[in-house]
């Protein structure tokens, strides 16, 4: 442990980072029988970007702005473990850095919060809708064209008081997780449909990071390990990763798990949602660590290097 039998936990400083964090902190203290398990924020390079002008076009993160500073903490021996929302993580992990576990997926689910409280559907022509996501918004384009959607930088709370204060915006499309976590549950207006608002591969889940040479800890921690959350994120993930996630290109995907049999379900954008492909495989769960490349190669069948390479 990082000093004086402290078992640190390395977390962004968001509020909703550390509700996240602290529903992980006592589970891992309950299972480690520690009275000393606490939480370290750290700020990421990420954390430091929200800080900006909030209202701008085509920003894209860059992998790893909200898991770098954390990450090398947690090499330098700074820190125990760090939580992430997995999501946010490089599909391949830093050298020397495994996943400890992850926590039960919460709601996979897009939102719209809109100011009068109108569905997608029954917002007026030409509604201005705020987010951060290019998937999010190449999905909003291609359901309706006369959208105007802006680029909505911030935390929750942040995009809420924009939702609020700024004029131009009739609504804005969040995680439901996230709204869920933070108990703003009574704020949505709509859970947007998952057949065609696909969400970002692994939204909702959680994971915890551990340095590679700690696998006694990563034994302890099975018992807190979700695998049906694990199989389904890490499916998605691998489905991004075939890809080539690191792109512009807005990419969804959703596993699910029924009767022993893994369903992922695929969407590849151009930026302006004018093009589409959108296809779905189910395989047996004996398969689920192979399910995700296999898609990717239909998608590259189906001309998805044109949308990989699209500007």
């Amino acid at each position: 442990m990082s000093n004086n039998n402290i078992f640190l936990i390395g977390t962004r400083g968001s509020r909703l980072a550390l509700t996240q964090a602290e529903m992980i902190r006592k589970k891992i203290s309950e299972v480690l029988k520690l009275e000393t398990c606490v939480l370290k924020t750290i700020q990421t390079q990420g954390d430091k970007a929200t800080h900006e002008t909030t209202l701008v076009e085509n920003k894209v993160l860059l992998p790893g702005i909200f898991t770098r500073e954390l990450d090398s903490a947690l090499l330098a021996g700074k820190i125990d473990a760090a939580v992430h929302s997995l999501k946010d993580v490089p599909t391949e992990l830093p050298i020397n850095i495994q996943y400890g576990f992850f926590d039960l997926r919460e709601d996979h689910h897009d939102v719209l919060i809109s100011k009068n409280n109108l569905s997608l559907l029954n917002l007026p022509r030409c509604a201005k809708i705020g987010t951060s996501s290019p998937r999010r918004k190449a999905q909003l384009l291609s359901l309706r064209k006369d959208f105007q959607v802006f680029h909505l930088r911030g935390n929750i709370d942040t995009r809420l008081r924009q939702l609020q204060s700024e004029n131009e915006l009739d609504g804005i499309v969040v995680a439901a997780a996230g709204m869920k976590r933070l108990n703003y549950q009574h704020l949505i207006t709509e859970y947007l449909d998952d057949e065609l608002f696909i969400p970002s591969p692994a939204q909702g889940t959680l994971c915890v990071l551990l340095k590679s040479e700690n696998s006694d800890m990563k034994l302890q921690f099975k018992s807190l390990n979700h695998m049906e959350t694990e199989l389904c994120s890490l499916a998605e993930r691998s489905f991004l990763s075939s890809l080539g996630g690191g792109c512009r290109a807005p990419i969804g995907a959703l596993a699910k798990i029924k009767d022993n049999t893994i369903c992922l379900n695929g969407m590849l954008l151009s930026l302006d949602g004018a093009r589409t492909i959108h296809e779905t495989i189910a395989r047996p769960i004996t398969e689920a660590n192979q399910i995700g490349s296999i898609l990717a190669s239909q998608f590259f069948e189906k001309g998805a290097q044109d949308l990989l390479n699209y500007e």
